[in-house]
């Protein structure tokens, strides 16, 4: 039995997210790939990069500049794309 194949079709379309470890001020779970928006209503999306997780702004990266508490989860890159357009 070829394991990796039977894998393969039964996870077909199926889209692994890592979680971070953290939740935002709402106590919702961060995951890799989600937008969040933090309070003054500017958005981010997580990404993990250099070994770490940490939000992205465009080309910029946040690493530690960010608390949980400022933001909160909004969507994820792959059901919302639409919010992080300007």
């Amino acid at each position: 039995m070829d394991v990796t194949n039977n894998f393969n079709d039964r996870t077909k379309g199926i889209l692994f997210e890592q979680y971070t470890g953290q939740k935002d001020q709402n106590e919702v779970e961060v995951y890799e790939g989600d937008i969040c928006e933090l309070d003054y209503g500017e958005r981010f999306l997580v990404v993990f990069n250099n070994g770490s997780f940490t939000g992205k702004i465009g080309s910029n990266f946040l690493y530690n500049n960010v608390l949980p508490s400022e933001y909160i989860v909004i969507g994820n890159i792959h059901e919302n794309p639409d919010l992080l357009k300007s």
